[in-house]
């Protein structure tokens, strides 16, 4: 198996931190634009939720600052 040269571990590095961030912030906007139109949640309960949803219930469970 290839190892990842360094600047492919930075952008994925970087990537992550945007995502942890826009979790952190509630910012529904970034999140939207990192993850796949194919992004899924699948909960504890089994139930897989679609992007949009989550994202929407996102917006109304959001932490005020």
């Amino acid at each position: 198996m290839p190892t990842p040269d360094a600047t492919a571990i930075a952008d994925l590095r970087e990537v992550h931190r945007a995502y942890l961030d826009a979790m952190l912030e509630g910012d529904t906007a970034t999140l939207d634009e990192l993850l796949a139109e194919e992004f899924t949640l699948t909960h504890m309960t089994g139930y897989v939720q679609p992007k949009a949803e989550w994202l929407a219930q996102s917006m109304t469970t959001a932490r005020p600052a």
